[in-house]
């Protein structure tokens, strides 16, 4: 399965924290005073060095942008893998459980993995850093491809295909110095 949907919103650690290292502060004996921090000699020499692996603003984004790039071309290879004159079988269902989870509950969290549920795949959608489970199973109709929440309103699967492509895209283009996403290899499903 294309895990797509446990992003940035969902993250629990921040990479910029880090433990302490040999080279952290000195400390100021008692009785000293310590520098004017009006000064650039107030800044300690250690705190001027860029630790090894440490990306500036620009690498960061950069970094971000291709990674975003690189996950929407695989998004876009998987969908245009789906043949919905075949029937959807369990690793489809998946995808199309992913895309509409992200449409209709978020970005944290993930539609579960697929069972058989006779005319439809079932997955139990969790939600949540911690993966709350909730009552409601997401509904992959196997012949078409039809999906929804629970009991609730039928989407075509091809519309939250649509929806998650474009919120990649998106973030494409916010992690990019571009001014627009480029466009994927593979033209949106017809």
């Amino acid at each position: 399965m294309l895990a797509i949907l446990v992003g940035p919103a969902c993250a629990a650690t921040n990479s910029s924290v880090r433990s302490s290292s040999a080279e952290g502060p000195p400390s100021v004996k008692q009785g000293e005073v310590p520098p004017d921090s009006s000064t650039e000699e107030a800044v300690p020499e250690w705190l001027k060095k860029k630790p090894p692996g440490d990306p500036s603003a620009a690498e960061f984004r950069e970094r971000m942008a291709e990674e975003r790039r690189q996950f929407l071309q695989l998004f876009d290879d998987k969908a245009a893998t789906i043949d919905f004159t075949d029937g959807i079988d369990a690793s489809e269902g998946e995808f199309i459980g992913g895309a509409y989870f992200s449409m209709t509950l978020g970005a944290c969290g993930s539609p579960g993995k697929a069972t058989d549920g006779g005319t439809e795949w079932l997955m139990r959608p969790r939600v949540g850093v911690t993966g709350h489970p909730l009552p409601d199973l997401i509904r992959v109709d196997k012949l078409t491809g039809a999906i929804r929440l629970g009991s609730g309103p039928t989407t075509e699967a091809k519309a939250a295909i649509e929806f998650q492509r474009e919120i990649l895209r998106k973030s494409v283009e916010r992690f990019s110095k571009r001014s627009s996403a480029p466009e994927p290899a593979n033209p949106p499903l017809q």
